[in-house]
């Protein structure tokens, strides 16, 4: 009975720390999973802009309050911050991000296929693809002249897990002023390719920001028809 109540403490307590539910003492997967479907269909999203400088690495605590009574917030209850981040590290992250069936939420993406190119004269055809990144999800050092630099990478995989193309590019510069103030408060848009014969895909998509480490990643279908 003690181990079983430890159990279900641990559960209570991740599924707060990240904002869900705990589902235990049932069989019912089918109801709990209708229930969690129903729960992600509406949510809102917030963010903040976070100075890193000077900020010791560990957790820090998130509080979201709402000035409604009666309304139960679920939401984080905060964040692992790694100061200084090794390049083996951050290398291992993307990896991760690239192979992992969930998504890294640390920088938000969403993505749209622009295009399928018409057949090459091998009958591989160009998927061109963008993503976009919310305001202010990378970090850009003030202190060395608004140095920027994010890594973008796509791959794309059959259903049987064999990687087909991928593509890679790090946009790294020290920004004008005018450029700091679109990715601070729109974002940025990222337009990529790949170049694949006829079949069936999972496109692997990853961002991560150079400067903090942090890693966002997004799965999505794609059809080739010959």
């Amino acid at each position: 009975m003690g181990k079983s109540s430890e159990t279900h403490g641990t559960f209570q307590q991740f599924a707060s720390a990240t904002g869900g539910r705990a589902f235990y003492n049932t069989n019912d997967l089918v109801n709990s999973f209708r229930v969690a479907d129903d729960d992600n269909r509406s949510y809102y999203l917030l963010s903040y802009h976070f100075e890193r400088q000077g900020k010791k690495s560990g957790w820090h605590k998130l509080e979201v309050r709402v000035g409604q009574p009666g309304i139960n917030v679920r939401a984080r209850t905060g964040f692992f911050l790694n100061s200084s981040p090794s390049p083996t590290s951050k290398k291992t992250d993307l990896a991760l991000a690239l192979g992992s069936p969930l998504d890294f939420t640390a920088i938000p993406i969403t993505g749209l296929w622009q295009m399928v190119e018409p057949p090459s004269a091998e009958g591989k055809r160009r998927a061109v693809f963008v993503l976009t990144m919310p305001a202010d999800f990378a970090s850009i050092d003030g202190n060395d002249h608004n140095h920027f630099v994010v890594e973008f990478v796509a791959v794309a995989r059959t259903m049987a897990g064999v990687d087909v193309d991928q593509t890679s590019k790090t946009i790294e510069g020290h920004l004008k002023p005018e450029s700091v103030q679109q990715i601070r408060y729109n974002g940025l848009d990222y337009r990529g390719s790949l170049t694949l014969p006829p079949g069936q895909y999972t496109v692997h998509f990853a961002v991560q920001d150079q400067l903090s480490g942090r890693t966002g990643s997004v799965a999505a279908p794609l059809t080739i028809d010959p």
